[in-house]
């Protein structure tokens, strides 16, 4: 299903996803700012790491990612890598 957002709202996520080409395998919809966050499996992430694109650039990158587009706030969703099956918690 879509998100409810609009294509040009902003989002957050990582070098190593834009730069790198890494799989989104960590998305989050965090509760306290609504704010979307689609991260790879790096850890260790230093603030110069995280950078805000539009949830288009995302969608664009990973088609998949729109079955996500009703998680709840609060949760977050993970995978083994692209293709997986999304396995969802709260955050």
């Amino acid at each position: 299903m879509p998100f409810q957002e609009n294509v040009h709202t902003a989002v957050r996520t990582t070098r190593f996803v834009l730069w790198e080409s890494k799989p989104i395998t960590l998305v989050m919809h965090h509760e306290e700012d609504a704010m979307w966050e689609f991260r790879s499996d790096d850890i260790c992430l230093q603030a110069d790491d995280f950078m805000m694109v539009s949830l288009e650039e995302m969608l664009l990158l990973d088609a998949s990612l729109e079955a996500l587009g009703t998680l709840p706030l609060g949760m977050k969703a993970r995978r083994l890598g692209y293709g997986g099956n999304w396995e969802t918690q709260q955050i």
